[in-house]
């Protein structure tokens, strides 16, 4: 899969979406700790605490290294309470996300089509400015039109003064109003380019993804994430290293609706 700046795009979903629960998963499992070099402590015994040890009366450890060992072993825990809370927050994300993401065939037109109407809107927008010019074009016609813009810029500028003075409606004018509305136009005309931008078009859902996780993978071992190709194998298993080790263990620990296909393909498009 050839690297496509569109994969790497944030998924086109709607403002609320149902969040597949994963409550009871455990993402800091002994396999995904052992591929970022973290040995696992006790915080599996959270969710499942065994019997407590017995001591013998007769040790003698003197308190220093007992609050020498509770310190290790709290930082560890802690460690992987963390590291399971990134995963399941990004693993969480990708499940809504792509259960809810609109493909590229649906979102462009619709975003173009937006596009269309704000410009529209923009063109023939009311503006306080339009009769500055008291000779006004030759064309009686057009010099109506701009008449007509300033005097509804004027009548709405009234109208927003009262609603505040009187509803208590927030302080707004058309030329504020206008402002707001271009820099919404200069926003869609920014999307309208990434989107429209050359390139094929990836699982986005699975690109954030992995991405997240290559974060993630790098915070813990201080190491760029790197794969290497081992063209004996086939399948996932030709890809290779910590990094690949890391992302297959992880996706194994997600709901089989959600997990990802084809992830050797994957990692090879994201490192």
């Amino acid at each position: 899969m050839p690297r496509s700046r569109k994969a790497r795009l944030p998924p086109r979903v709607p403002t609320v979406c149902r969040v597949p629960r994963l409550r009871g998963i455990n993402f800091a499992t002994r396999e995904v700790l052992a591929t970022l070099g973290i040995t696992e402590t006790s915080y599996s015994d959270i969710l499942d605490p065994p019997d407590p040890p017995k001591i013998s009366l007769e040790l003698n450890i003197s308190d220093q290294t007992w609050a020498a060992s509770d310190r290790a072993i709290s930082k560890e825990i802690f460690a992987e309470m963390d590291i399971h809370k990134q995963i399941f927050e990004l693993v969480e994300l990708h499940c809504a996300d792509s259960e809810h993401q609109l493909s590229p065939n649906v979102f462009r037109p619709g975003l173009k089509k937006f596009q269309k109407r704000l410009d529209a809107l923009i063109e023939n927008f009311p503006d306080a400015d339009a009769g500055a010019n008291t000779r006004g074009p030759w064309i009686p016609r057009e010099r109506d039109e701009i008449n007509l813009r300033s005097a509804l810029s004027e009548a709405m500028d009234r109208e927003l003064e009262r609603q505040h003075e009187e509803e208590g409606k927030m302080e707004l004018d058309i030329a504020t109003i206008r402002s707001v509305l271009e820099t919404l136009q200069r926003a869609v005309a920014g999307l309208q380019a990434v989107e429209e931008g050359r390139g094929p078009d990836g699982d986005r859902s699975k690109h954030q993804l992995v991405r997240g996780l290559a974060v993630i993978f790098g915070e813990y071992t201080g190491q760029k994430p790197k794969r290497s190709y081992d063209p004996s194998q086939i399948g996932e298993d030709a890809v290779t290293g910590k990094f690949a080790n890391f992302v297959k263990a992880v996706n194994e620990l997600i709901p089989e609706p959600y997990r990802i296909k084809k992830l050797d393909t994957l990692i090879r498009a994201v490192v």
